[in-house]
C-alpha cells in the first residue's frame, strides 16, 4: 500500500492532485492511500508523531512554513531519507533551492495527469 501526501495551500490543486493520483492506482492496480494537508505545520506534526509517507507531493510556496523548511525538517530534523518528495510551484525558478533535500521530482502548476504518470513510475 503506497501512503501518499500532498500538501498545499490550493485546495482545488490538492483536490487535482488527489484525483490524478488515484485514477494513476487505479489504472496500474496498486493499492494507494492517499491524505491532504492544506499547511506546512499541519503536515510536520502528523510526520512528528511518527507517521509516515512514502511519497509526498509538496507546494514550495506555503502560507507560513515554506516547503522547502519543511524538506529540510523531513531529512534534517526526522532524518527520513527514505519518503520520496516531489515539489510543485507555479515558478520554475526553486529548482536550484530543492537539491539539498534530494526530492524525486519537481513539477511546475498546472500539473498534468502525464506528469504524475511519470513521476510515480521513477524507479
Amino acid at each position: 500500500m503506497y501512503k501518499i501526501g500532498i500538501c498545499d495551500d490550493g485546495r482545488n490543486t490538492c483536490a487535482s492532485i488527489e484525483n490524478m493520483l488515484l485514477q494513476y492506482a487505479s489504472e496500474k492496480a496498486v493499492p494507494a492511500e492517499v491524505q491532504v494537508w492544506y499547511t506546512g505545520e499541519l503536515l510536520r506534526d502528523y510526520l512528528e508523531a511518527g507517521n509516515h509517507l512514502d511519497i509526498l507531493f509538496l507546494d514550495i510556496e506555503l502560507l507560513r512554513m515554506t516547503g522547502i523548511e519543511l524538506g529540510h525538517y523531513i531529512r534534517g530534523h526526522l532524518d527520513d531519507t527514505g519518503m520520496q518528495i516531489v515539489y510543485i510551484s507555479g515558478k520554475p525558478s526553486y529548482a536550484r533551492q530543492l537539491f539539498k533535500t534530494q526530492p524525486l521530482d519537481f513539477l511546475v502548476k498546472p500539473i498534468s495527469q502525464e506528469q504524475i504518470c511519470d513521476t510515480m513510475e521513477t524507479p
